[in-house]
Parts: C-alpha cells; structure tokens; sequence
C-alpha cells in the first residue's frame, strides 16, 4: 500500500487497510511522538523504551505505563500501580459536579484487599470533619485550634 504526500494514511486507505500481522512504527519520543496528529505533531504516543508507552504534550511526557502495567503520570519512572508526581502539588482531586456549591460533601476514597472493603478516608461538610472509617466503623482525628 502507497502512502499520500507526508506519508499520511488517508480515511479512505485506513478504511480498506487489513493487514495480515502486526503493524510497526518508529518508536518515536516525546518531542516527535510515533502517533501524533495533522497541526500538533508534539502531541501523541511514543514507545519511551522497551515495552513502555508514553503520552506526551507540547514535546513533553505527561504519563507513563511501564513493562509492569505501573502508571505514572508525571514520572517517568513509576514504582506502584498508579504514581503521580509534581514538583509543586501533586494531588488528586475529587469533585463531585452534581452537587451543590454549600451542600453537603460526602467524598470518599475506599481502599479494597482481596476484593474487600478494607477501609475508607472521606470528607464529610455535614459533620464538618475529615474521617477514617474502617469496617467497624468511623475512627475520628480532630484538632483543636
């Protein structure tokens, strides 16, 4: 098969494209990503090293998924499961869009073992304090000011 000018598959090429085995690329890097798209060519998917995928945007890597299945994302070097870093505040945020601004929040990050409830750290605006719950139940930390 015969690729256009710039050597870009055309919609009409995609479509009857069957290939019999595997379809290889170049591995790219983060500046110049294998995938990448027509007008934002810094943006994509490249093969970091071997057996590692990385997303990339504006020529940097954003994200990583390692050999392990380990995803970082801003790491490129992931040591658990999912691995996020920042060098100003690396945080996870929880919102909960359907609410409403003042109402009660009730959100909540549950931790399993073996498929199990293990535990949870919520933040309740009801009660007005932060909770460790475990299967017994809530386990309160309060300071005063």
């Amino acid at each position: 098969m015969a690729f256009t000018a710039g050597n870009v598959l055309t919609a009409a090429q995609l479509n009857t494209f069957s290939p019999s085995g595997s379809i290889l690329n170049a591995t790219g890097s983060a500046a110049a990503p294998a995938y990448a798209f027509t007008g934002d060519t810094r943006t994509g998917i490249s093969a970091a090293t071997a057996d590692t995928l990385a997303f990339s945007t504006t020529g940097t890597q954003r994200m990583t998924i390692d050999s392990a299945g380990e995803v970082g994302i801003g790491t490129t070097s992931p040591i658990v499961p999912l691995h996020i870093a920042d060098g100003t505040s690396a945080a996870i945020i929880l919102d909960d869009t359907g609410g409403t601004k003042g109402a009660a929040i009730d959100s909540r990050v549950k931790f399993f073992a073996g498929g199990v409830q293990n535990g949870t750290v919520g933040y309740a605006s009801g009660a007005g304090i932060m909770q460790l719950l475990n299967n017994d139940g809530p386990i309160y930390i309060q300071t005063d000011d």
